[in-house]
């Protein structure tokens, strides 16, 4: 499915920005002031920018590290190894560990605290550990993965409590992190960390404002090609359009400009 329709979006999307007119930059886009990006040797200016660069996975700093997978590999995959190991006891895991075990593979999930699902009511959480268990799947919890060696075809596990799991293939799903690094936000006084961008923070520069209250976008009739929703009333701004620019992480940093909806100057 991934392969099929999500991977041929790519060039849809372009084929879409084209039609509408959005000019389309690649690169890495990196603030230089409040109204100003600056792409390859290039800059480019516009009146509000729209931050959307994603997340990536965290992955752990531990020898073997470069033999872990993420959900987006996993997704990638043309077969399901016969044994997969999930790193972490969250939505992800959990959901694609379900899906393992209904395809009849065998599956283990390693979790550092004693619970799984833990954003959420455990009394639910522990009727899905049950289920899966009674499924085949092996959880240890309470671990700390401390080393991932590779033997042949397969790979090994170890945790630091002595734990060893001989398996096909290893996904890593303990969070991920905002990808914020390179664009340059310190240099408009916005605070952000691995969590993203700290919104209405007392770090926030005056004139920047729009650009950390932003809540989402929204595609309108062909009478309104963007639609921004500003503050807690959900209130549709329908007074800036304007330009897209590429960011660090292959996502879009969008910029809107112009007086007019319908997007004279688009750019992504």
């Amino acid at each position: 499915y991934k392969k099929q329709y999500i991977g041929a979006m790519p060039a849809a999307l372009e084929g879409m920005f084209a039609q509408f007119g959005f000019d389309l930059i690649r690169g890495s886009a990196e603030f230089v002031d409040k109204n100003t990006v600056k792409v390859g040797e290039e800059t480019y200016s516009a009146k509000h920018f729209v931050i959307g660069t994603g997340q990536t996975y965290i992955p752990l700093d531990i020898p073997g590290k470069e033999y872990f997978h993420d959900s987006r590999e996993f997704l990638d995959l043309d077969e399901i190894p016969d044994h997969v190991t999930f790193v972490g006891a969250g939505i992800i895991s959990m959901e694609f560990a379900s899906l393992c075990l209904a395809l009849g593979k065998k599956v283990d999930i390693v979790n550092l605290t004693h619970a799984a699902l833990e954003q959420y009511p455990q009394m639910y959480a522990e009727k899905i550990v049950e289920k899966m268990k009674a499924q085949g799947a092996n959880f240890v919890f309470g671990a700390h993965v401390s080393e991932i060696e590779k033997t042949g075809e397969s790979y090994i596990l170890r945790t630091a409590e002595g734990a060893e799991i001989a398996t096909d293939y290893i996904l890593v799903a303990v969070g991920r992190r905002a990808n914020v690094d390179g664009l340059g936000l310190e240099k408009l006084g916005i605070e952000y960390s691995g969590r993203g961008i700290v919104v209405d923070g007392p770090s926030v520069d005056e004139g920047v404002e729009f650009c950390a209250q932003l809540h989402d976008l929204a595609l309108l009739d062909d009478d309104h090609a963007l639609a921004v929703r500003h503050g807690d009333d959900g209130a549709v701004r329908d007074d800036v359009v304007g330009a897209v620019v590429a960011a660090p992480s292959g996502g879009a940093l969008l910029s809107l400009d112009g007086d007019h909806v319908g997007g004279e100057r688009v750019t992504i």
